[in-house]
């Protein structure tokens, strides 16, 4: 007796779902349009040029939404709200977010989110009556909150912003806030921070890891805390320049709590440096940071500048996109008339430039101070001068 057996084979196909990414074009909504009909995990390129988005803005799903390369774009924008759920990783890179038509609300609130990574690369925020980033709801618990390459500008309250309250260890277990600019974060009538972050019940113990590194803070928080960890201890501040206008003096740089390591950071125009109980203080400096030209938000360094190759791993102290600028010194030339002989007449010394006599110029000139053309360039300033006939 023969017995036949049949052998099924059953196929399983296993389907992975890639990523979309979404071209998105300037013009009314169109941020707020792509984000609706984007799946979870995909990236949105957002192109060069303006976008206005009256409306709240809900990312609900893990997103990218980032700067097509080369790009700048301009958000005039209402606020946008991360409203996603657990282990939704969101980042957002190179926009720049404007507030100016808005009143009352921060420009980016987060209201939910668990075990989920949130990255600010590049992005500036500017303008606004409110806050920048506020991780506002007790529900929020993100795993890492990254601030990397940022710019806050003309904001009056704080730049980032986490109180206490929700699970242990509060509304993050780790931020980093690195290579940042902040500049007038200033409240007309109250006072303000450019940082608050808090733990979770006030209490010390548990807490989350904080590291900001390499920030440069400007006219911020007259009156009050630049940066404040309220009750959180063993957060590490490093490589920091915190510098005021005399009239804009901020009552403390950093004000932290206990276990907190504070390392080659500079503060200028404060009533004090640090205020803490019980954190580790070393290369610490009350001095002029000397910045070019702070009144036109160029903070690169003097040659001269304390900050110059001074930080834990021997850049520049500050954010380190300010470098050591070159100096400039501009001369008004009025054109000689017509049959007027010109030589001679347009004698430049380079003393001011460079009293040792031992770098090397560059003469250029415009009769607009936009377009430039080169008179001489790798002019040994032993000369002294230079006679442009």
């Amino acid at each position: 007796k023969r017995t036949l057996t049949t052998l099924t084979a059953v196929c399983i196909a296993v389907f992975t779902i890639q990523a979309a990414t979404i071209q998105v074009s300037p013009g009314t909504n169109t941020i707020y349009d792509a984000i609706n009909a984007a799946s979870p995990g995909d990236i949105l390129i957002i192109a060069d040029g303006t976008y206005n988005e009256p409306n709240t803005t809900v990312i609900s799903k893990a997103l990218t939404i980032k700067a097509a390369e080369g790009a700048n774009p301009f958000v005039n924008h209402k606020r946008y709200d991360i409203n996603v759920s657990d282990s939704d990783d969101v980042t957002i890179q190179g926009l720049t977010f404007d507030n100016t038509a808005q009143t009352g609300t921060e420009q980016v609130r987060v209201n939910s989110g668990t075990n989920n990574n949130l990255k600010f690369i590049d992005c500036t925020f500017q303008n606004g009556t409110s806050y920048g980033i506020r991780l506002y709801n007790t529900a929020v618990q993100v795993d890492t909150f990254l601030v990397s390459g940022c710019v806050f500008k003309n904001l009056q309250h704080m730049a980032v912003y986490s109180v206490n309250g929700g699970a242990s260890p509060g509304r993050f277990k780790n931020a980093i806030i690195e290579n940042t600019t902040f500049i007038n974060i200033v409240h007309p009538s109250d006072l303000t921070h450019a940082i608050y972050l808090r733990d979770h019940d006030g209490v010390e113990g548990n807490d989350p890891k904080v590291l900001i590194d390499h920030c440069t803070f400007y006219n911020t928080a007259p009156g009050s805390y630049v940066v404040y960890l309220n009750k959180i201890a063993g957060a590490t501040i490093r490589n920091c320049i915190v510098s005021n206008d005399a009239d804009k003096k901020s009552n403390y740089a950093f004000y932290v709590y206990g276990g907190t390591t504070l390392s080659n950071s500079i503060w200028y125009n404060c009533n004090s440096g640090v205020r803490s109980g019980g954190a580790v203080a070393t290369n610490l400096s009350n001095v002029d940071p000397l910045f070019i030209n702070p009144a036109l938000n160029d903070f690169n360094l003097d040659v001269n500048s304390p900050a110059v190759g001074a930080a834990t791993d021997n850049k520049n102290i500050g954010d380190t996109r300010w470098t050591v600028a070159a100096a400039e010194l501009s001369i008004n030339i009025t054109a000689p008339a017509t049959d007027q002989e010109t030589s001679d007449i347009y004698r430049i010394s380079f003393v001011p430039l460079d009293p040792s006599g031992d770098a090397t110029i560059s003469l250029l000139y415009s009769t607009d101070n936009e377009n430039w053309t080169l008179i001489i360039d790798n002019l040994a300033s032993t000369v002294m001068y230079y006679d442009w006939n």
